[in-house]
């Protein structure tokens, strides 16, 4: 009876973690990729929509407060005290995106912009707990399949805000798309308010010491600046992308329904498929001859956006554009991802995983704030071609790397 109610409860997690991944990824899209084509609607240009990025600059902090939401989450009421605070977390989201709506960008600039933090705030809250919740509730044999839900969770989230959300917004108007994003999220609040969560393990509660400790030994480990360079510059052909494939595809005549099937979802499936190829050749190859080849591949997927520009721009040429430049953005994912990974201490991993995705993040907000001034005064041809070219950077960094981390 024991063996039969433990796997009921461990399939019955594994499907509760990946109904709470659903708003994590519908929420990060929503102050992201489709913010930006509200933005262009309402007559903004590509500078100010590229600096809407920094909203996201408090996802940078997220570590900081970690150790502070630890004992606020796992002190006083343990599993009450951890459903509370998904609870909050998620609440918050949702209000603030239903406040969000009541202000337009163009007259109530700056109350719009606070809302937009606010949701940041409170969705890296709710990242750092929905992180957590698989190895409170999973056994380690098993969190390759609770990653496996999180990430379904995360992706449909996604594909709902991005393709959804520009579709509802051919019919709708802006505000009423976020009202029924927003609406969506609900059923996964009344899913964890109904719960009954059971931690496969007693909860240790870390000292705020701890952070110090795993900063330490992290910055013990040799070419730690290396490490951190790298993290900073992988991802920066992306980073420095940001928001403004979406400006190109609709300069060149694409309507808002084309990127909605083409650009949304088509690309998100794309992607979806080479991270796992991604994963398996993580397998298969050394880091170090990975890494290098993903990002050459994923550099050459720039020659798309000019092929569009320059020659065809119907459906059919979309669809093989935006296929190869998000597999090759799939595949540089999974050992990236991987990489930060091998970075960490077993005894530090959570705090040094939110440290990592901390520093790798600043490039996002960095780089993703000055792409719409790169986009404006070198021109889509000059802004592709300086894109291709972020790859090399990192490149020349992988053979710095430590080998502890480019060893397989």
């Amino acid at each position: 009876m024991s063996l039969n109610f433990s796997r009921f409860q461990y399939i019955s997690n594994i499907f509760f973690i990946l109904i709470i991944s659903f708003p994590g990824g519908l929420i990060y899209l929503l102050i992201g990729s489709t913010l930006s084509f509200w933005l262009r609607e309402s007559g903004f240009d590509k500078i100010t929509i590229g600096l809407f990025s920094l909203v996201n600059f408090i996802h940078i902090f997220k570590f900081l407060w970690g150790p502070l939401l630890e004992k606020v989450s796992f002190a006083p009421l343990s599993k009450r005290g951890y459903k509370y605070c998904l609870i909050i977390a998620l609440v918050s989201c949702i209000f603030c995106v239903y406040v969000l709506t009541n202000f337009n960008p163009n007259t109530h600039f700056i109350p719009f912009a606070l809302c937009l933090v606010a949701v940041a705030f409170f969705s890296s809250i709710y990242d750092m707990l929905l992180q957590s919740s698989q190895m409170l509730l999973i056994t380690n044999k098993n969190w390759g399949i609770s990653e496996a839900a999180c990430t379904t969770g995360f992706r449909i989230g996604i594909l709902i805000a991005g393709s959804g959300a520009l579709y509802l917004s051919t019919i709708i108007s802006w505000q009423d798309v976020y009202r029924a994003m927003a609406i969506l999220c609900i059923p996964s609040l009344l899913l964890i308010i109904i719960y009954p969560l059971k931690f496969k393990d007693k909860i240790i509660i870390n000292d705020f010491d701890r952070f110090w400790h795993a900063f330490y030994d992290f910055v013990k480990k040799p070419k730690w600046l290396i490490i951190v360079s790298f993290m900073l510059l992988y991802r920066l052909q992306d980073n420095f992308l940001s928001v403004m494939p979406n400006m190109f595809y609709l300069d060149i005549g694409y309507t808002k329904k084309d990127l909605a099937l083409g650009y949304k979802a088509f690309g998100m499936c794309a992607t979806i498929l080479g991270g796992f190829i991604g994963g398996f050749l993580c397998r298969k190859y050394e880091y170090s001859y990975l890494l290098k080849r993903v990002l050459i591949y994923h550099a050459l997927s720039s020659l798309s956006f000019l092929f569009l520009y320059f020659y065809n721009r119907d459906i059919t040429s979309l669809y093989i554009a935006v296929f190869f430049q998000e597999f090759t953005k799939g595949l540089t994912m999974s050992p990236f991802f991987s990489y930060q990974l091998r970075c960490c201490s077993a005894k530090y991993c959570i705090t040094q995983i939110a440290l990592i995705t901390s520093i790798a993040y600043i490039s996002t907000i960095l780089f993703g704030s000055i792409s719409g001034y790169a986009a404006t005064y070198l021109g889509w041809t000059y802004f592709f071609i300086v894109a291709g070219f972020c790859f090399i950077p990192a490149y020349i960094l992988i053979r710095y790397l430590p080998p502890y981390v480019i060893s397989s």
